[in-house]
């Protein structure tokens, strides 16, 4: 439809301008539709446009021609085009909407809790020990009956002979008769018996601790005090396991310095010990152990 319409416009220009129906054609098709001027017949005028005689290609157009129909072609191109547009106006064209997506992340609910598992109840407290039973006098209890008292036996002189006197003999004193001895004085009532003595408990014996006694290996001397010449004295309070593994170690006397504190420390912890005992029961003792580092010579 709009190529007929075009070719309508462009015939329309052409009957306008005077033109001939083969003027845009081949240099062959123009000889044989508009045969040039014959050169006996001088040109004249045409329509107020002057004729030039075409010498450079015979039949063809001149230079005023082209011209025109250049300017007749830029019109009838800016007529079509303003016809399209005012003919169909343009659509806005319009982007596909993308529906929108609504993305939500739900974390899963974490679990509930658990209760804390409830705290075991304290130990009871030991029972105190038993205090000794002490007698309690009764005012009420018969006391023995005192022994009687032994009336010591007073011998009787015996009767003395007469002897017959001798001539001028000195007769002999007579003995004189025994004095009674005095009366024993009574004997007093035992005191009631005292109450036994508690039983002593067993001799402890102290932790045996050391390192010849029990082959324990000496701490290792640290690399930072050898590098730095470092020397020391340390003093441990060994608490001793009835199985006799140090349950803890503390420092009573440090050395100054803490590296060397700890390799005393480290090697301790390490160590067997004789535990105390009560009788021939191991129980839980107390052991100071001292420890020197010297640099080797």
């Amino acid at each position: 439809m709009q190529h007929s319409n075009i070719h309508e416009i462009f015939e329309r220009t052409l009957i306008a301008l005077q033109l001939p129906e083969g003027a845009l054609m081949n240099d062959a098709v123009i000889m044989k539709a508009v045969p040039g001027p014959s050169p006996d017949i001088t040109p004249t005028a045409w329509r107020g446009i002057p004729f030039t005689a075409n010498t450079s290609r015979p039949g063809g157009l001149n230079k005023p021609q082209v011209m025109v129909l250049i300017a007749a072609s830029v019109l009838i191109h800016g007529v079509i085009w303003w016809t399209m547009q005012t003919a169909q106006p343009a659509v806005p064209e319009v982007a596909p909407q993308v529906p929108e997506m609504t993305i939500e992340l739900t974390s899963p609910t974490p679990p509930a809790p658990e209760p804390p598992p409830p705290e075991p109840p304290p130990p009871p407290p030991p029972p105190p020990p038993p205090e000794p039973e002490q007698p309690v006098e009764d005012p009420d209890a018969v006391e023995p009956p005192p022994k009687p008292i032994e009336k010591p036996k007073v011998e009787k002189p015996k009767p003395v002979k007469k002897v017959e006197p001798v001539k001028k003999p000195t007769p002999p004193a007579p003995t004189p008769a025994a004095a009674p001895s005095p009366p024993a004085p009574p004997t007093p009532a035992p005191a009631p018996a005292a109450p036994a003595a508690p039983p002593a408990p067993a001799k402890e014996s102290a932790a045996v601790s050391g390192l010849a006694s029990l082959g324990n290996p000496p701490p290792e001397y640290p690399g930072l005090a050898l590098r730095r010449s470092w020397e020391g004295r340390v003093i441990l309070r060994i608490k001793v396991l009835p199985n006799g593994r140090a349950g803890s170690v503390e420092v009573t006397k440090s050395s100054g310095k803490p590296a060397l504190d700890d390799a005393a420390v480290e090697a301790v912890r390490n160590w067997k010990f004789i535990p105390a005992k009560r009788g021939d029961t191991p129980i839980e003792g107390f052991a100071t152990q001292t420890i020197d580092f010297k640099l080797p010579e």
